[in-house]
């Protein structure tokens, strides 16, 4: 790499990590305040809008003020006069105002006259009778006697209302009983504090479904005295969160009040925008210093690289370095240029000592070539051995015939895998095979057809069994498998029935097909024995009951052992 470019990545590598820093500080302080910023904007809307439902609220005290001071009202809870019933609490009056009700109790709290109307309906209903209940309990009360504005929660619906004693239209008492006005809380009363204060508003009433998962850890968060709860819905809306406390101060419903993210968005941009002006200053100076490095020291290192290189590519030391300049740069030049009259000195007396080591090199050198030689010959040795070595290790562990492992190597073999069993927990199955009429075909055809099938019959083996698993030959018909990983029978019949298909394959000279049944005898480490010899023993006793059975089959030890028990 050319050092114009080390320098600069170096440079570039030095301020990416100061952006970085930065970055990351924009990203989390600068940020981290905007967040606060946005979130007390929105605990001052939650607080502006619990304000307007409270004002909602405060035009229904006014409302019921009205007619709670009134004589003809006060003159109504003596006579129960059926004028005043017909000239004022008709359609009109509730319709205007938007009420669904004006009860009068008496100053006992028991109901002394009440009408219901429906709004949406347009007639009047039967009072509900659990809001009647309902408030005849809590005016009974003396401390609920006085003025009273807020929000109850009925079985079926959330209610507004107001409660004032009736009075002289002076004011004065005693009070003769208690005017209740009001009207269900619904969706209309949400959209019309949406609309006051231009933005999004909902209610959701107690209790909270069980897999509503997000209101329920705002339910939990407000319920443990924290007076608001912020939430980020995403990119554009944050939500806030707050108790509606009932008449009795109970908390009734949660307010929610989502605005949008006017002002944290408009915080990501000023940091981008700061971000961008930051990085093309920095880029800038990153360029500037680069520059002046390349003209003062770049340029004039690589000027007395280039000369050095010249002088020793053409071996010319008697040749010096020129540069300008007086400073640590030209000092070591001045440095290279007394060392290179130190090589140039040395050269000449290097030239006179070759001439006189030449013949012995010569000499040496017919030494070397005679010491090649022998080592040649000892490598041929080397290899030879090696190759009898490998040879000698093939007719050891191997069968010469079908080129599978021998009894020898399979038990090397078979040694390993149970250790490893022991170790990982699985089983191994052991299958002993018997080609049942090998006798037969080399009496028919001969034993160079006989030897041919055994090969034919490795193959097919090798190509049913995966790469951990292992094959070998124990002697003339007998073939021997081991399988690893063990962990149920279905896996071993699966295999089994494979291995029996595939060797079963009937092999074809000159159109002959020579073809034989096969016995398979299982044994399963560690069920039916835990050495060598005991799983040989028992897999090689399931295969002769398995040669009783007609045609290719294969038979479990336990189930032999089963019978032999049984018998």
């Amino acid at each position: 790499m050319k050092l114009h470019l080390k320098v600069l990545i170096i440079l570039a590598s030095i301020w990416a990590a100061i952006f970085l820093i930065i970055y990351v500080y924009s990203m989390s302080t600068l940020m981290n305040g905007y967040v606060k910023l946005e979130q007390q904007q929105l605990v001052h809307d939650i607080e502006q809008t619990r304000k307007t439902l409270n004002n909602m609220l405060s035009s229904l005290t006014l409302l019921t003020a009205d007619w709670s001071n009134w004589d003809d009202a006060y003159d109504f809870m003596s006579n129960k006069n059926s004028e005043f019933i017909r000239s004022n609490i008709s359609f009109t009056t509730f319709q205007n105002a938007k009420i669904n009700f004006i009860l009068f109790f008496l100053p006992s709290g028991k109901l002394f006259y009440g009408q219901y109307y429906d709004l949406k309906e347009k007639k009047f209903a039967p009072l509900p009778r659990e809001l009647v209940t309902y408030l005849e309990s809590f005016l009974a009360q003396e401390k609920h006697k006085h003025n009273k504005v807020g929000l109850i929660k009925t079985q079926s619906s959330i209610v507004a209302l107001s409660a004032l004693p009736i009075l002289t239209s002076e004011g004065k008492d005693p009070a003769r009983g208690i005017l209740v006005m009001g009207y269900n809380f619904n969706t209309n009363h949400i959209e019309q504090l949406s609309d006051i204060i231009s933005m999004q508003v909902g209610f959701i009433p107690l209790p909270i479904p069980q897999h509503d998962l997000f209101t329920q850890t705002v339910y939990a968060n407000l319920k443990s005295g924290e007076p608001y709860y912020i939430a980020t819905r995403n990119e554009d809306i944050i939500a806030g969160y707050t108790f509606v406390n009932s008449i009795e101060n109970v908390p009734l419903g949660i307010l929610a009040v989502e605005s949008p993210r006017t002002l944290y968005q408009e915080g990501v941009k000023t940091i981008h925008y700061y971000l961008v002006i930051v990085l093309g200053i920095g880029v800038l100076l990153l360029l500037m210093i680069w520059y002046l490095l390349k003209i003062f020291v770049l340029d004039r290192v690589i000027n007395v690289s280039q000369q050095i290189i010249n002088i020793s590519s053409e071996s010319k030391f008697s040749e010096r370095i020129k540069i300008s300049g007086r400073d640590e740069l030209g000092e070591m030049v001045a440095a290279v240029n007394s060392l290179m009259e130190i090589i140039e000195l040395t050269q000449e007396q290097l030239k006179y000592r070759l001439f006189l080591r030449t013949e012995e090199l010569e000499r040496l050198s017919n030494l070397n070539k005679n010491l090649y030689t022998e080592m040649t010959r000892q490598k041929e040795i080397e290899v030879k051995l090696r190759e009898g070595e490998k040879i000698l290790r093939q007719m050891a562990y191997y069968d010469a015939l079908t080129g599978l492992p021998n009894r020898l190597f399979f038990n090397e073999i078979l040694q390993k895998m149970i250790a490893k069993s022991e170790r990982d927990g699985t089983g191994i199955a052991i299958m002993f095979l018997d080609a049942d009429k090998l006798k037969n075909i080399n009496d028919t055809y001969g034993h160079d057809v006989g030897d041919k099938f055994l090969q034919h019959t490795a193959q097919q083996l090798k190509n049913s069994i995966k790469g951990s698993d292992v094959a070998a030959r124990l002697a003339g018909d007998e073939f021997i498998v081991c399988l690893s990983n063990i962990r149920g029978r279905a896996l071993i019949n699966k295999v089994a029935e494979k291995i029996l298909h595939n060797i079963s394959t009937p092999l074809y000279l000159d159109n002959i097909p020579i073809v034989s049944t096969f016995s398979i005898g299982i044994s399963i480490f560690p069920e039916d024995g835990t050495t060598i010899e005991e799983l040989e023993k028992h897999a090689d006793l399931a295969m002769y009951y398995a040669k009783k059975q007609t045609g290719s089959a294969y038979c479990y030890y336990i189930d032999v052992a089963n019978k032999m028990i049984e018998g």
